[in-house]
C-alpha cells in the first residue's frame, strides 16, 4: 500500500490521494483526480476532475490531456462513490488549492 499524498481544502479538511499510473484503470472507480505537476515548492495543481466511474466516459481522458499541456505529469486519485460528496470535496479543494483550471468548461481560471 502506498502512502497517500494529502491535500487540505479551504474548510481545513485533509484528503488523501494515491498516485495512479496512466493506464485505463484510474478512471474505472468513481472519485476525484488531481492532475498535478511538481515545482520548486511542492505540488502545483493544474486541474481537479470528477471521475464518474463509467468506463466509456472520455471526459477524464480529455481533462488529463489538456492538463498535460500545462505540465501535469502526475495523476493522484481519491476514490469516492457518492456523487454529491465528490462535488463537495471538489469544491472544497478548488477553493483551497487554486488550480489552474476551475471547472469543466476548459477555460483558464482568472
Amino acid at each position: 500500500m502506498q502512502c497517500p499524498e494529502r491535500f487540505r481544502g479551504q474548510s481545513g479538511k485533509v484528503y488523501g490521494f494515491r498516485k495512479a499510473d496512466g493506464g485505463p484503470g484510474w478512471r474505472r472507480q468513481p472519485g476525484l483526480a488531481l492532475l498535478a505537476a511538481v515545482d520548486g515548492y511542492g505540488w502545483r495543481i493544474i486541474r481537479i476532475v470528477e471521475i464518474p466511474g463509467i468506463a466509456d466516459d472520455v471526459g477524464p481522458i480529455r481533462a488529463r490531456r489538456e492538463a498535460a499541456r500545462y505540465g501535469a505529469e502526475t495523476l493522484l486519485v481519491l476514490d469516492e462513490p457518492d456523487a454529491s460528496r465528490r462535488r463537495a470535496i471538489r469544491a472544497d479543494l478548488e477553493a483551497g488549492l487554486s488550480p489552474l483550471w476551475r471547472d469543466d468548461s476548459l477555460s483558464l481560471a482568472a
